[in-house]
Parts: structure tokens; C-alpha cells; sequence
């Protein structure tokens, strides 16, 4: 499937996520969700990104725990993806708190982590840094972080984007992009969203998680009128669906790009002009 995505609309607010839960309005639901010792994810209504409920991750004592979303099967096994969280970081913690990871048969391939400053990391197989944001996560108010792995163990690649000005923006207030270099596995079968063995007593809300092959995503929460992976497939795209400029040659790899070339969607004569023929 090229596009996993869960908006936790669909829970009840209060009740523990799980497998059997994560679906029906919230998307595709997840293959696997764990919660070990004192780690905790809940839908919740204290902050949503769009909506009514978000994910709630939390570890309630200082022991090794999880509270976390897997996509595996859904996806399968890829040697490259994209992906999207929106998140909400009410303060720091005093280590480094993992957010996301891509493992091969439980190895790890990647992962994406905010330290104790509030900079965002990417890091190789090994755990080692790889990328370090500039800036450092807004607290309390919702931001939007998108990035791909390649996986190779000898020529992978990492890059992440941050939108921190506006969850919702188009365009990133921050990018880091690692060379093609990186050792990383040769490929990755799971895709973990949440807590992850912590052991620091913390909390902080996910939503509109996703997950794509095909390309970089884009927000959940797009203005009318601008088309995003979440519109519907098959649908027709004419002159009047787009703004005059949305369409250029400066979304080429973007979701939409690459799910409407593939449908045949784009024709010479319905986009606006400047758009890709």
C-alpha cells in the first residue's frame, strides 16, 4: 500500500490505542501497537492537530517503557519511505526521546529523536548522529516534521523537514539532507510511531501520523482547493481544482505528484498554466 495514514479521529477519547482500535475513522489502523511497563498511548482530547482527538504518548515513572504505533505488513518491506508526524511537545526532557524508527526483522535502520535541547535528530543503523536540526521544536503548539530514509548499507540517506512557523505550511522553515553514505540496513519492514524504550518520566502528543512510498506527504490540514495525498484517487483534476501555480515543476516528487502522474491525471490543458504537462 503506498499511503498509510491515521488521524486517531476515530477512538474514544480516554481509551487505550490499539490494533483493533487505531481504524475505522482514524484511516488505516496499525498492524501492532505496544504498551509496556509505564508507557502509555491514549486517544485524547486535550490537543489535536485537526480534529477532536490526538495520540497521547506517555511514560508515567522512570522505567524502561513503550507506548507506540507499528505499521509493518501494511507497508512491507521497502528500501525507501516517507514519512509524517505532527507533534506536541509540552517541555524537554533531560535525555534524548525517540519519536519514530525503521527497522529491518527488529534491527535498526533509522530513527528520529528530539535531545534534551529540543533539536531534532536523524541517526544511522548504528545509533550514530547523523542530522541535527538548527533550530530547536516549539513548546506547547503543534509542529509538523516529514522525512525520508534510503535504506543501503552502503549508500543509504536520510533528510528530514521541519514546519515549525506553521504545522500546516507548505513550505519548510527548516531542511537537513545527509549524504549518500550513510550505513543504514538494506532495507525496512517496521515502522514505529510513539514511545520507545524510555525511561524518563514525559509526555507529548502525535497526530495525523502517515506514512507513504511514493513520496513526501504533505499536511493533513491543506486549505481548500490544494490538493494533498488524502484527496480522493480517481477523482478528475481540472483547471478549477488547483490555484493558478499550485501545480509546478517544484512539486515533482511530492505525493500528489507522483500518485496523480501514475493515475494519468495530469494532462496538458487541465492544469493551470505553469503547472506540469
Amino acid at each position: 500500500m503506498p499511503l498509510l495514514v491515521n488521524s486517531f479521529e476515530g477512538g474514544t477519547a480516554g481509551a487505550s490505542v490499539s490494533a483493533a482500535n487505531s481504524g475505522g475513522a482514524s484511516g488505516n489502523p496499525f498492524d501492532s501497537v505496544s504498551v509496556t511497563a509505564s508507557g502509555v498511548s491514549r486517544f485524547d482530547s486535550a490537543h489535536a492537530a485537526h480534529g477532536g482527538l490526538g495520540n497521547l504518548i506517555q511514560c508515567t515513572t522512570a522505567a524502561a517503557s513503550n507506548g507506540q504505533g507499528v505499521w509493518s505488513a501494511s507497508m512491507g518491506t521497502r528500501t525507501q519511505v516517507w514519512y509524517r508526524l505532527y507533534l506536541y511537545w509540552p517541555a524537554l526532557g533531560s535525555n534524548t526521546q525517540r519519536i519514530w524508527k525503521a527497522t529491518s526483522a527488529g534491527a535498526l535502520c533509522s530513527a528520529l529523536s528530539i535531545n534534551s535541547a529540543g533539536h531534532v535528530l536523524a541517526t544511522s543503523a548504528a545509533g550514530t548522529t547523523v542530522l541535527t536540526s538548527a533550530a530547536t521544536v516549539p513548546l506547547a503548539r503543534w509542529f509538523r516534521v516529514e522525512g525520508f530514509v534510503r535504506c543501503s548499507a552502503t549508500a543509504g540517506q536520510l533528510e528530514f523537514r521541519l514546519f515549525t512557523s506553521g504545522m500546516d505550511s507548505g513550505t519548510p522553515d527548516e531542511v537537513r539532507t545527509s549524504a549518500a553514505t550513510q550505513v543504514l540496513t538494506a532495507s525496512a519492514d517496521s515502522y514505529v510511531y510513539g514511545l520507545q524504550s524510555n525511561s524518563l518520566v514525559m509526555s507529548w502528543w502525535q497526530d495525523d501520523v502517515a506514512l507513504s512510498d511514493l513520496g513526501y506527504i504533505g499536511p493533513a490540514g491543506a486549505p481548500p482547493g490544494i490538493l494533498t495525498a488524502r484527496d480522493a484517487p480517481g477523482s478528475a483534476l481540472t483547471a478549477g481544482d488547483v490555484p493558478a501555480g499550485t501545480l509546478t515543476a517544484g512539486a515533482a516528487g511530492s505525493q500528489l505528484a507522483a500518485a496523480t502522474a501514475a493515475a494519468g491525471m495530469l494532462t496538458a490543458g487541465t492544469q493551470p498554466a505553469g503547472g506540469p504537462s
